[in-house]
């Protein structure tokens, strides 16, 4: 609804949000993708093929960390029970950024 998004807007705990958002979305998340996929998925190798696939692994991870949220995001937010407008408006932002 509206108010949702006007009580974001104009409270001043939850304007907050909105920047701190962001900065997860564009520092935290392929910062946390790129921990994860260089201790989980480039020392991993197939012994039966011999190819090394933790190196493809690992970009194809910190592409999907690098992508901010999207429409799924904002359906899991429904069914969380978390912030939907939040959810939006942080989709917004990135969108425009």
């Amino acid at each position: 609804e509206r108010s949702d998004f006007t009580n974001i807007l104009t409270s001043k705990t939850q304007r907050t949000a909105i920047p701190i958002g962001v900065l997860c979305q564009f520092l935290l998340m392929p910062l946390a993708a790129s921990i994860i996929g260089r201790t989980l998925l480039l020392p991993y190798h197939d012994p039966q093929t011999m190819h090394h696939l933790g190196k493809h692994l690992f970009l194809g991870l910190v592409l999907v960390g690098c992508s901010p949220g999207g429409t799924a995001s904002n359906l899991v937010s429904l069914i969380a029970g978390a912030d939907v407008a939040l959810s939006v408006l942080l989709t917004t932002c990135s969108t425009v950024l």
